[in-house]
């Protein structure tokens, strides 16, 4: 049910239902499946779920029902689209989980025309967010003209002003 809480939080404040997606019939708690996410509890299915999380989102959010396609993955020249910035000043705060640093993913198409923005806040490394389902994301975006913001977490958090932050405390 915690799931079905957070969608109907967003249903609240949806202009309609249709932009609210849950999808609640298959194993993967809390998590964004990729095709080769093992299934919850399960080591030894090595071929994964097959179910394209990412492509899923995308088609709901973006494609308004129509799929749209991803950039094949033996095709690693959209890794070099990925740009560490500067974003302290978003983040005058240390004490909220946040770094000073995000990553941004700007197709070439998207330098100077009009393109789509993605953000996907979550955890990461100061290294670049190539693979799960942030990698699969960026092959979407190549395709697609998506330019992604990646706002970083995982800095520590100040408990004594935020005690019940347990998504965060974890890791998210």
């Amino acid at each position: 049910p915690a799931m079905e809480n957070v969608a109907n939080f967003h249903l609240k404040y949806a202009a309609n239902a249709s932009q609210v997606k849950l999808v609640n019939d298959k194993p993967f708690p809390h998590t964004l499946p990729t095709n080769s996410t093992p299934y919850f509890n399960n080591n030894s299915n090595t071929t994964g779920a097959g179910y394209d999380g990412p492509g899923e989102c995308l088609k709901h959010v973006m494609g308004h029902g129509k799929r749209l396609y991803a950039a094949d993955p033996d095709d690693v020249i959209h890794l070099t689209f990925w740009k560490k910035i500067d974003v302290s000043e978003f983040v005058p705060d240390s004490g909220v989980g946040m770094y000073s640093f995000a990553w941004l993913y700007v197709p070439p198409r998207c330098e100077y025309g009009t393109c789509t923005l993605l953000i996907l806040p979550g955890r990461c490394a100061p290294v670049m967010p190539i693979g799960g389902s942030d990698g699969i994301f960026a092959r979407y975006g190549a395709i697609n003209g998506i330019v992604i913001l990646k706002p970083c977490q995982g800095r520590p958090i100040d408990t004594r002003r935020f005690p019940h932050n347990h998504e965060n405390l974890r890791g998210m």
